[in-house]
């Protein structure tokens, strides 16, 4: 899909809206005013007026952003929202079923492993040997966390496991415990 080319002069958020619309290569105004659950006329008003006071400049309708952005590809609109915030966004990258279930385990892994710590930072006390005074309470919080990770790593195995015995008869890589 070929990028959309812009005016010079958009300078607002309004400007660059109007552009993502009327000069859009791949779709019509009537196709993007069907996508926004609107008429043509009603989406022309709306980008001439916008939601205005008097003496203000137009203001966009923000519940039109989302759907106008995945219609047309454009996201030059929420660039420039970004940008007013100094912030910057960027497309995170598509990955395969594999290892997109590895990642989560990977996140996971690494919630509960800071979740541990956090229970046992919480407890420091550096009047106590080792600098820990674990209440009875505090060590059942822990060993539930230690727990949680040992489930993930668990799932990790065995989401590992079945990839090898996808593969063309190959032997596990994990000996069952």
């Amino acid at each position: 899909m070929p990028m959309p080319q812009f005016s010079a002069e958009a300078k607002t958020l309004m400007d660059i809206i109007h552009d993502t619309i009327h000069n859009d290569p791949n779709h019509t105004t009537l196709s993007i005013a069907q996508t926004l659950g609107c008429s043509q006329g009603h989406l022309s008003n709306a980008l001439s007026t916008g939601l205005r006071s008097p003496g203000q400049t137009a203001v966009p309708r923000l519940d039109w952003l989302i759907p106008l952005i995945r219609k047309t590809g454009n996201f030059r609109p929420l660039d420039y929202i970004e940008s007013a915030l100094g912030r910057v966004a960027f497309r995170l990258p598509e990955v395969d079923e594999t290892v997109d279930e590895i990642l989560l385990l990977e996140a996971q892994l690494g919630q509960e492993v800071g979740d541990v710590f956090r229970v046992l930072n919480e407890s420091r006390s550096p009047a106590s040997p080792g600098g820990f005074n674990l209440t009875r309470q505090e060590r059942k919080r822990c060993v539930r966390e230690v727990q949680e990770v040992v489930t993930v790593l668990n799932g990790l195995l065995s989401h590992l496991d079945r990839i090898d015995e996808e593969e063309e008869g190959a032997a596990p890589v994990v000996a069952p415990a």
